[in-house]
């Protein structure tokens, strides 16, 4: 059984979290003045994956290497691109 879990986030270039084998990222998000992420998992399951996240505001400078864009943010005045790297 799955169930959808939000976790939150700091407004930091680069976190990590460690999740159960099998996540679904469903969206990252400000709500109201913190950042969270949603994900679908299985809590139960028995192994973890490491997902990688940076946070990044525009015009910073980044070293994307390995990292996806996953979604942008601009329901705030802080625009903020989210990049992952799984594994």
């Amino acid at each position: 059984m799955q169930t959808i879990y939000k976790m939150p986030l700091s407004i930091s270039d680069h976190q990590t979290l460690k999740l159960p084998k099998g996540y679904q990222l469903l969206h990252v998000a400000f709500q109201g003045r913190a950042v969270f992420a949603w994900a679908l998992l299985d809590p139960k399951a028995p192994a973890t994956e490491t997902l990688n996240i940076a946070i990044m505001g525009t015009g910073r400078e980044f070293a994307a290497t390995g990292y996806r864009h996953f979604t942008t943010d601009t329901s705030t005045e802080f625009v903020m691109h989210v990049f992952i790297k799984e594994g």
